[in-house]
């Protein structure tokens, strides 16, 4: 079996001191054949953190970026400064320009200007791969993957595109794609948000691989889900022989209400967190 160590970066919270929290996400992925970082938070915070861990960002060969959301990709000018010669995967649709209702009135939560320009530098230096499909092999053990966006919408959904002249249509996040990590025997799925619903990235994770999905680690966008929602993800996980490790978005109370009804197939990660699975 394969080893993988994964190492959360960047998160809502914190582990214990020296490790510092923000809102947004970070992990990185280190094996035998490759380095992965998998989002780059809402800051330079990933750095600090990563120091504190006594690990070196300058090997890491992919970033990939989850969704168009600052809070996950902020921290990517930083982070190309150190992994200087890392590849970024993004899906074409991240560019898009996106907004929150979450307040009352709209606002901004894209890609900052920053790394609009850094991504334009990596297209000139070939370092960029921006996604168009569905599905797209980095090699044998890695691939990224998306639902092709959410089919149904909440009555009270909060996401949405700039499509220009003082008009927005819902946002149903094309652009959110998952990383699936194949091992010899099971396999471990990475999701950003999961803005899709974290059970329908991992039913189509399924069809992609034969082998168990034995780990789940990320956000799952579950903070403020109906009941109905919170119902219908516990009954979907209480099925499979997965344990998932859970943050970000999944927030306290999302947490709080799924270990309710899981009890310890869930595990929650924190800034600073490592993790160690045989695949």
């Amino acid at each position: 079996m394969s080893k993988f160590r994964f190492s959360v970066l960047s998160e809502n919270l914190a582990a214990r001191q020296p490790f510092r929290a923000e809102h947004g996400f970070c992990l990185l992925m280190e094996s035998d054949s490759r380095i992965i970082m998998f989002d780059t938070g809402g800051s330079d915070l990933f750095s600090h953190n990563a120091k504190a861990l006594n690990i070196e960002l300058y090997g890491v060969d992919d970033i990939i970026i989850s969704h168009g959301h600052y809070d996950h990709t902020s921290g990517l000018s930083a982070v190309l400064r150190e992994a200087r010669h890392a590849c970024v995967h993004i899906h074409e649709m991240a560019f898009e320009r996106k907004m929150s209702a979450s307040t009352g009135t709209m606002r901004y939560i894209g890609l900052p200007d920053n790394t609009r320009q850094a991504l334009a530098e990596l297209d000139k230096d070939e370092r960029l791969d921006v996604m168009a499909g569905h599905i797209q092999q980095l090699d044998f053990t890695f691939k990224l993957f998306s639902t092709g966006g959410r089919e149904e919408l909440p009555p009270d959904w909060k996401f949405y595109l700039d499509v220009g002249d003082h008009n927005a249509i819902p946002d149903r996040f094309e652009d959110e794609i998952s990383l699936l990590i194949e091992g010899d025997e099971q396999c471990c799925l990475i999701s950003g948000c999961s803005h899709c619903g974290i059970d329908a990235i991992y039913s189509k994770a399924k069809e992609y691989t034969e082998k168990p999905i034995a780990y789940v680690i990320g956000g799952s966008h579950l903070d403020k889900a109906s009941d109905e929602e919170i119902a219908r993800v516990a009954d979907f996980f209480a099925q499979e022989n997965t344990e998932l490790y859970l943050g970000h978005c999944t927030g306290i109370y999302g947490f709080a209400r799924l270990y309710g009804r899981l009890g310890d197939q869930m595990k929650a990660i924190y800034a600073g967190t490592q993790l160690q699975f045989d695949l």
